[in-house]
């Protein structure tokens, strides 16, 4: 197994076991509350899609081709529930604006339906090997509507943030947790939406190292509401 491979699988292994210690975390915090649930479950989410990765590389690696393709279809297939769980969180429980916000988590999901549609329809795309393992992807025609829902999730963090940044510039006050909790998911609806679209090479390795840098940020809000 060359150097490469190792540091791509090791990579897989590192966010699969940080947004799960990120999960548990969460859990074991006294004051939890449906916010913090559901926020859990998002990276409970990311933590079982790249398990899933490792074991699809692994298999592969091994001479079982027809079976690392069965694990791809598993995969974009839990993507689906990345869709809800993350369009609930973001467009349901962090505003206030509920009709345009349930619209939008409709617009979300509904994506998600699409995108299963059709993966149905169209399959996956791939194997694409490089030394750094194996790729997969959605058809294109999927992939659209993982784009659609990531742009949207992807616009309303951003004005999540810029409104509590405007908030900290005029009244000097700032929820250092809502915000850190939306930084952690720009960063991973951001890279892991490019990370999904079939990139290899190194540039898998660069987009997995941002979305363990994601995960890394959404485990420390728990780590330092503990030392408050």
């Amino acid at each position: 197994m060359s150097t490469t491979l190792i540091t791509s699988a090791l990579s897989v292994l590192a966010i699969s076991m940080v947004s799960f210690a990120t999960f548990l975390k969460i859990f074991k915090t006294k004051d939890r509350n449906v916010n913090d649930l559901s926020f859990a479950l998002c990276w409970l989410n990311v933590s079982l899609i790249f398990l899933l990765i490792g074991v699809r590389m692994t298999v592969f690696f091994y001479g079982s081709e027809e079976a690392a393709r069965i694990v791809a279809y598993i995969i974009q297939t839990v993507l689906v529930f990345i869709f809800i769980n993350f369009g609930y969180y973001i467009f349901y429980l962090e505003s206030k604006k509920k009709f345009i916000n349930k619209f939008l988590f409709g617009v979300v999901v509904l994506s998600g339906l699409c995108f299963f549609l059709f993966l149905i329809k169209d399959g996956i795309v791939g194997p694409m090997v490089s030394e750094w393992g194996t790729e997969y992807t959605a058809s294109m025609s999927a992939n659209i509507f993982l784009f659609i829902a990531g742009g949207l999730g992807i616009l309303a963090i951003i004005f999540s943030l810029i409104k509590q940044s405007y908030v900290f510039v005029v009244k000097k006050e700032i929820n250092k947790e809502r915000f850190f909790k939306m930084l952690s998911l720009l960063l991973f609806v951001a890279f892991g939406t490019l990370e999904q679209i079939g990139n290899v090479g190194w540039h898998v390795l660069f987009f997995r190292i941002l979305i363990l840098s994601s995960a890394l940020t959404a485990y420390s809000v728990y780590v330092f509401q503990e030392k408050i």
